[in-house]
């Protein structure tokens, strides 16, 4: 086998849907991963079924994951709940955009988006209202939950949890071949929870 075949460890932590579009997160070797899958078609009921196998993807280091949280959380914690927001992280041909910003109705919408110059694919987090009372008049409200529940997720990657589980699937070699600061997009397919590949050719945004 080649020396510098190595296998790629993949293990998925949570999917998020929505009408247009499927965000995936996994740890992918120390790194975090998102996969961004394009919805193509409703089945009977009229669910959305997402294309599994066809998809793009980068991963982030430490730094950017923290990057990520932080803007994140910035919105959800209402210290920029008011403001618009980009938040982009770029490696070559490789960019990953948090927005937040409002829609043609004038509510406020946050997106992650993927865009490898040869496509892109934005993902729109759900937002649910709420009711207060302010000045004697009931206002409706809109909260980024699932942004929340993004950020919240970066936040248990950044602390290791669940990590014990996946980093056990590294090979012997692993730190021998991964190089931290490099950046990739990668579209392979999925063998029995294992990305598969030649390390040299990933990037890690």
């Amino acid at each position: 086998m080649d020396k510098n075949y190595k296998k790629a460890i993949n293990t998925d932590i949570r999917i998020f849907y929505s009408s247009e579009s499927s965000l995936k997160m996994s740890f992918f070797n120390a790194n975090l991963s998102f996969s961004f899958c394009r919805d193509f078609r409703k089945n009977n009921p009229g669910y959305s079924q997402h294309e599994s196998m066809k998809y793009i993807a980068t991963t982030v280091n430490y730094a950017g994951a923290f990057f990520l949280y932080k803007s994140a959380m910035s919105i959800v914690d209402d210290i920029n709940s008011k403001n618009e927001v980009m938040a982009e992280l770029r490696r070559g041909n490789v960019t990953l955009t948090l927005e937040y910003k409002p829609d043609q109705h004038g509510h406020m919408v946050a997106s992650l988006t993927i865009d490898n110059t040869k496509q892109s694919i934005t993902y729109k987090f759900i937002s649910h209202p709420y009711q207060v009372k302010e000045n004697e008049r009931i206002i409706t409200k809109f909260m980024q939950s699932e942004l929340g529940a993004f950020a919240m997720t970066i936040c248990g990657y950044l602390i290791g949890v669940g990590a014990d589980r996946h980093l056990s699937k590294l090979p012997a070699d692993y730190e021998n071949s991964q190089d931290e600061n490099q950046q990739t997009s990668y579209s392979t397919g999925n063998n029995g929870g294992y990305q598969q590949g030649n390390f040299g050719s990933y990037v890690t945004i």
